[in-house]
């Protein structure tokens, strides 16, 4: 049940978003204003842009005071959803990307959930709709899936999408324990890290619109060597927990083949 007391907090990252952020914020205040008897903050953090997207977010300012902005240097989309969480003030921490490939709207039902769970993830692999999305992209991200779901014990498909819920005591926890250098594996690590240390995390489908132009996933060449990256950061994530299982940083081991693990540790 939906308290009638919520207060959201929600970091959105930005990196040279002038050109779609007006529309997203648009959809965004509508969505507010369908919902005032929410108390939402949106933390935008300006991933180190070149171009106009913190005018954007200042114009937005002046009309919205529920909307904050934190400028950093150019690091990464994680990186920026980490410095926002690490801001937000309220006890439920969302987070989405500026293109808005799912809409805000589904934070109400993950909103149902948050009284047995910690973290509340959206899913593009249980049975919604996803719109926009190359045959070559859908396949990697199915790859993704299938090499996570091998290799960890995690009970989530879509590790990697960044639309989330999470309890504010839960991600306090697990942002000083994260250690990939890959800031775009940290989606994963932090669900793996969160499973390890006994969490509750549960899945929700949602529909996905996947923008051409997303400067999540890349396009051409570049997509395959990211694929390669994060595939190798993937399976750095297993070995690291396996040791960080075995140094005590994380009760719960939350990789698959046991007698690996028993070797490696020396038991």
């Amino acid at each position: 049940m939906i308290s009638s007391h919520i207060a959201l907090s929600i970091v959105m990252p930005a990196f040279n978003e002038e050109n779609r952020l007006s529309s997203t914020l648009d959809e965004f205040s509508q969505w507010v204003n369908q919902n005032l008897d929410i108390n939402i903050e949106l933390i935008i953090v300006n991933d180190g842009s070149t171009d106009k997207t913190e005018a954007v977010v200042q114009s937005y300012i002046i009309k919205y005071n529920w909307i904050k902005l934190i400028n950093t240097t150019h690091v990464g989309m994680m990186n920026a959803i980490v410095t926002g969480i690490k801001n937000a003030k309220y006890d439920l921490i969302g987070t989405l990307e500026a293109d808005s490939p799912v809409h805000p709207k589904y934070f109400i039902s993950f909103l149902t959930y948050m009284d047995e769970n910690d973290i509340v993830i959206g899913s593009r692999f249980l049975g919604k709709e996803v719109i926009g999305k190359s045959l070559m992209r859908r396949i990697i991200s199915k790859m993704n899936s299938l090499l996570f779901t091998f290799l960890f014990a995690c009970p989530i498909k879509d590790p990697q999408i960044s639309f989330r819920l999470y309890r504010k005591t839960c991600i306090q926890k697990i942002l000083p324990i994260l250690s990939l250098k890959h800031d775009g594996l940290k989606s994963s690590e932090i669900a793996v890290k969160a499973h390890s240390l006994g969490f509750k995390l549960k899945e929700i489908p949602v529909d996905y619109t996947h923008n051409i132009d997303s400067k999540a996933v890349p396009g051409g060449i570049r997509a395959i060597k990211v694929t390669v990256l994060a595939t190798l950061a993937l399976f750095q994530l297993w070995f690291q927990s396996i040791k960080e299982y075995r140094d005590g940083v994380i009760p719960f081991c939350p990789v698959y083949s046991k007698i690996f693990i028993d070797y490696i540790i020396g038991k």
